[in-house]
C-alpha cells in the first residue's frame, strides 16, 4: 500500500477518535477543579451534588429533597398569604386559612390589646386571670351590646367600680357595700337583712313588719282600781298577764312580767302613744300622767286630767318620742295632785312604733 494512503487513513481514525472522546466522555472517577472557570453552554448537568456560591441557571428540576437557605426573592409562584384577620392553619401547594384563634394547653401572655369585633369573642373559656395594678378596660365594639356574659361562677377580688363612680365592693368580709344609688325595675326577694346607712327612698308603697309593742287594760263590766296612798307620789298602772296577755301585739318588745311593762329587744328612736278612760270617787281631783323609761318619768309625754264629780268617766291620752336601748323597761305612771283618791281604770292602752335609730 502506498505509504501516503496508509498515514492519511491514520490520520483519519485519529480525529474521529479525537471527536468522539470530546462527545461522549467517560465518567469522572475523581473531583474536577475548573480553576475558576464557568461551566457554560451546558445542555444538561446530571450530578448528585452541586456545591457552589452562584448557580445561574434556568430551570432546576428536582426529583429529591431540597434542602439549605433560599432568598424569597428567588422563589415565585407560592400561595398567597391569609387576610389580615386570619391566619394559617394548614400550609402546602395552597394555604388554609382560618380566624385567629387560641388553643392553648399551657399559659399565655398577650402584652397589647385584644379587639374583637362584629359579634366574635373568646368562647369557652375556663379561667382568665388579669393582673396589673391598673387593668383598664374590657371593650366592646359592638354598639348597643355591651354586655359580659358569664355562664358560670363569676370570682372578684375586692370590688366593681362603674364608669361615673359607683362602686359594689366587699371589702368588709360578709357584707356586700354599694356606693352609689340603686334602681329596680322588677321584683326583689331577700331572705336576708338590708342595711342601708344613708336615705331610701321609695315612690311605691312599703309593705313589711315594723317593730312595735303594745300593752292594754279593758274591763267592760267593772274597772281596775288603782289605789293611791299618798298626794303627790307616782304610781305605776299595772298591766299584768291578767290583763295584758290576752291579744298582745309584740314586735322587737317582751312583757316583763315581773315589772308590768313592755321589755325592748331592738335599740331605737320610738314613737310612743297612749290613752285612758279613768273615772274616782273623789271629787275635784287632778290626776296627772306620763310613760316611764326604766321607772324615769319622760316630761315629754307629760299630760293632766281633771276628774269633776265623783263617777264621771273620761278620757285622757298622750304622745312623744323616746330613745330606747336594748333591755329598755316602758311602763305609764300616774300621780294625784289634789288628795289621795284612788283611780279607777276602765281602759288603758300603751303602745310604741320604731321610727329610726
Amino acid at each position: 500500500m502506498n505509504k501516503k494512503i496508509l498515514l492519511g487513513i491514520v490520520a483519519i481514525i485519529l480525529a474521529i477518535a479525537f471527536v468522539a472522546a470530546v462527545a461522549y466522555p467517560e465518567p469522572f472517577n475523581s473531583n474536577v477543579d475548573a480553576g475558576l472557570y464557568n461551566l457554560s453552554n451546558a445542555n444538561w448537568v446530571s450530578a448528585f451534588t452541586i456545591n457552589g456560591t452562584n448557580i445561574v441557571a434556568g430551570d432546576i428540576t428536582v426529583s429529591g429533597n431540597m434542602s439549605g437557605e433560599v432568598n424569597w426573592t428567588y422563589l415565585w409562584n407560592y400561595p398567597a398569604a391569609c387576610p389580615g384577620s386570619s391566619s394559617i392553619t394548614q400550609l402546602g401547594d395552597s394555604v388554609t386559612c382560618s380566624d385567629l384563634w387560641f388553643n392553648l394547653d399551657g399559659n399565655e401572655t398577650i402584652g397589647g390589646n385584644m379587639t374583637f369585633t362584629n359579634n366574635t369573642g373568646i368562647l369557652n373559656l375556663s379561667f382568665l386571670e388579669m393582673r396589673g395594678t391598673n387593668i383598664s378596660n374590657i371593650s366592646y365594639l359592638n354598639p348597643g351590646k355591651e354586655e359580659l356574659f358569664v355562664g358560670g361562677n363569676m370570682t372578684l377580688g375586692n370590688k366593681i367600680t362603674f364608669g361615673f363612680g359607683q362602686i359594689i365592693d366587699n371589702i368588709i368580709d360578709g357584707w356586700l357595700t354599694l356606693t352609689g344609688k340603686i334602681q329596680v325595675n322588677g321584683n326583689t326577694n331577700m331572705t336576708g337583712d338590708l342595711n342601708v346607712s344613708s336615705n331610701l327612698y321609695v315612690a311605691g308603697n312599703i309593705t313589711g313588719n315594723q317593730i312595735y309593742g303594745e300593752m292594754w287594760i279593758h274591763n267592760d263590766s267593772s274597772y281596775k282600781l288603782l289605789v293611791i296612798g299618798s298626794q303627790n307620789v307616782w304610781y305605776n298602772i299595772s298591766m299584768n298577764s291578767t290583763h295584758a296577755d290576752s291579744g298582745q301585739k309584740l314586735n322587737g318588745f317582751t312583757f316583763d312580767e315581773a315589772s308590768n311593762a313592755l321589755q325592748a329587744d331592738v335599740a331605737g328612736l320610738y314613737r310612743v302613744d297612749y290613752s285612758l278612760s279613768t273615772g274616782n270617787a273623789g271629787t275635784n281631783q287632778e290626776y296627772e300622767f306620763t310613760i316611764t323609761l326604766n321607772d324615769v318619768l319622760q316630761n315629754n309625754t307629760d299630760t293632766h286630767r281633771k276628774i269633776s264629780a265623783a263617777g264621771d268617766v273620761g278620757n285622757v291620752g298622750g304622745t312623744g318620742f323616746l330613745i330606747i336601748d336594748v333591755g329598755d323597761n316602758v311602763n305609764l305612771q300616774t300621780v294625784n295632785r289634789d288628795g289621795t283618791s284612788d283611780l279607777q281604770l276602765h281602759a288603758v292602752n300603751i303602745n310604741l312604733i320604731r321610727m329610726g335609730d
